[in-house]
């Protein structure tokens, strides 16, 4: 982007110095042009010998619109003012949108963590209620004895003995919550 004079003249020169520094032999080329249809952009296309120019079909469509139909067509004129207030109030209200939606990230950010919380609570508690004995000690045996409190039955005036099946847990090196 450079600055230039509004005038076919300055524009013309414009071009040609920068098509020029871009393609050497510029004359040799065949130019096309495409523009609104201005009589100053005319000119430059002619100054540039550009022998077809095409007129820009998004300004053509522009020009239709805004000149041609809006004053012969009632409901263009209502559409377009819809449409503008639309776009305004999207534009204007941005930022707005963007902070409600980071505002709706982190509480979701925040809910999923609190849950991630409540399930490791959840685990913690679950492990406390395990019996839980170190390797190599003598208490790793699957069935390990258990004397039956006194108010349990002694049919032959000895103590009955209960075999109560222990699990076998093993310590990781680092304490982490699993299942």
């Amino acid at each position: 982007m450079k600055p230039c004079g509004a005038d076919a003249d300055s524009i013309s020169e414009h071009i040609i110095n920068d098509v020029a520094h871009f393609i050497p032999n510029y004359n040799d080329k065949v130019l096309f042009s495409t523009h609104d249809g201005a009589s100053a952009m005319i000119k430059v296309s002619t100054l540039l010998k550009v022998n077809n120019w095409n007129h820009c079909v998004a300004h053509a469509l522009h020009l239709l619109v805004t000149t041609d139909a809006m004053k012969k067509v009632g409901n263009i004129m209502s559409l377009v003012q819809k449409c503008k207030t639309i776009v305004n109030t999207l534009h204007f209200k941005t930022e707005i949108l963007e902070r409600e939606v980071s505002i709706t990230n982190d509480r979701n950010a925040a809910t999923e963590l609190l849950d991630k919380i409540s399930h490791i609570k959840q685990l913690q508690d679950a492990d406390a209620h395990i019996e839980v004995h170190d390797s190599g000690s003598e208490s790793d045996n699957i069935d390990e004895p258990i004397s039956a409190d006194d108010g349990g039955m002694q049919s032959t005036g000895e103590r009955d003995i209960e075999y109560v099946p222990q699990k076998k847990v093993h310590r990781l090196q680092n304490e982490v919550p699993m299942r």
